[in-house]
């Protein structure tokens, strides 16, 4: 039986389960770069190679780790829009990493989003216990509250380039009629200030689902975090060719650092997800100075996402003084049986492999000659641990 359009992943569950969209746009023919006509409102903005990596990225975590008993995941759908399909209308493809099955991607253009949208919200509407997850990776811009995401035509109709873009200011709005009473949100993109939204005031392009007055009648409250890659009027950064700053950490987030055991059970929520999202992102830009890149939310309601039987947790050993670290041989033992050991290296911290369970450790710092050796016991738990031996 053929899946519905757009949906890469399917999984029928009785009662409640979860439900994502995942989009993520690099091929942009209307600005600098694009093999379109450059439109007069481009802003400077160029193709970009992370969006189609981290939405395939973040799909692949979806189907082979996502886990939340109480909502299964039932439906991923995926449109990508990257250089290698814009010639003569081409399709890119996404293997589904459990199944094996190979998918034709439809692109990430206005229209396409609004149906693939429409989809989406109809799959949700099915239980009031639903959870949806929305991803978006690629540009954005933003004035104040307004913020708009960018398809790949924005700029294609002339006098209108928004046109091509998503409010999402007012499309989260309007997705308060969706029955679904939990939904997330993931906004990979620049929020930096843009001419263009401050000159059309309240316009930020298409809502794709129109705000209703008493959406929620009849129907449990709505909790709809949403997790920005960045803060308002700032960027959002890319590698090029690799997932984006943002993506990379929320991935390694959702894989323990995020997550808590206060239920009794290690679960991901929106609360201690922000704290290792900032972790993570702090540590990308080395952190010292100013943090180049800080993850912020809106509409912060305490959700459970994921659950996890074996959370990794990231730990930094370092010693005091600074200087001391590069000349250690620094191990990490476990009941007196040791973990992980690095030898001496010019690195400031030491990194122990990607991540620790949860649980009590021994870090030991152990010199030739030119320092005493040191130790220090601590209990490595969420969201991150830095661990500083005295020498």
């Amino acid at each position: 039986m053929a899946m519905p359009r757009f949906v890469v992943h399917e999984n029928p569950v009785q009662g409640a389960g979860t439900h994502a969209l995942v989009i993520g746009v690099g091929s942009y023919p209307y600005l600098v770069g694009g093999n379109g006509r450059l439109t007069d409102d481009n802003e400077g903005l160029r193709q970009l190679t992370s969006p189609p990596v981290s939405a395939r990225a973040f799909a692949d975590w979806l189907i082979t780790r996502f886990s939340n008993p109480g909502k299964p995941l039932a439906s991923v759908a995926l449109l990508i829009s990257e250089p290698t399909n814009v010639v003569n209308n081409q399709t890119s493809t996404y293997v589904n990493p459990k199944t094996g099955q190979a998918h034709d991607l439809e692109r990430a253009q206005i229209d396409t989003v609004a149906t693939a949208v429409n989809q989406w919200q109809a799959r949700a509407d099915s239980n009031v216990d639903n959870m949806t997850i929305f991803y978006f990776c690629g540009h954005g811009i933003a004035q104040s509250a307004d913020a708009a995401l960018l398809t790949e035509d924005f700029g294609k109709i002339d006098n209108n380039a928004l046109d091509g873009a998503i409010d999402f200011r007012k499309f989260q709005l309007g997705m308060n009629r969706c029955s679904a009473s939990q939904q997330c949100y993931f906004i990979d993109a620049c929020r930096a200030s843009s001419d263009m939204l401050i000159e059309n005031r309240e316009y930020a392009g298409r809502p794709l689902v129109q705000i209703l007055k008493n959406a929620r009648r009849g129907k449990p409250n709505r909790l709809s975090p949403v997790f920005y890659a960045s803060l308002g009027g700032d960027l959002a950064y890319a590698r090029a060719g690799q997932a984006s700053v943002f993506t990379d950490a929320l991935l390694k987030s959702l894989n323990g650092a995020g997550s808590d055991d206060e239920e009794g059970d290690w679960r991901v929520s929106t609360t201690r997800l922000l704290d290792a999202l900032n972790y993570y992102m702090r540590r990308e830009f080395d952190g010292g100075g100013t943090q180049v890149q800080v993850p912020t939310t809106g509409d912060q309601a305490v959700m459970h996402i994921h659950y996890l039987t074996n959370p990794k947790i990231p730990v930094e050993v370092k010693c005091q003084p600074d200087a001391a670290t590069a000349l250690a041989v620094l191990a990490c033992l476990q009941g007196g049986v040791e973990q992980h050991t690095r030898p001496p290296t010019n690195e400031k911290a030491w990194r122990v492999a990607d991540g620790l369970p949860p649980g009590e450790y021994e870090f030991r710092a152990t010199f030739a000659n030119t320092y005493n050796n040191g130790t220090a016991t601590q209990y490595v738990r969420p969201a991150y641990r830095v661990i500083n031996i005295v020498v």
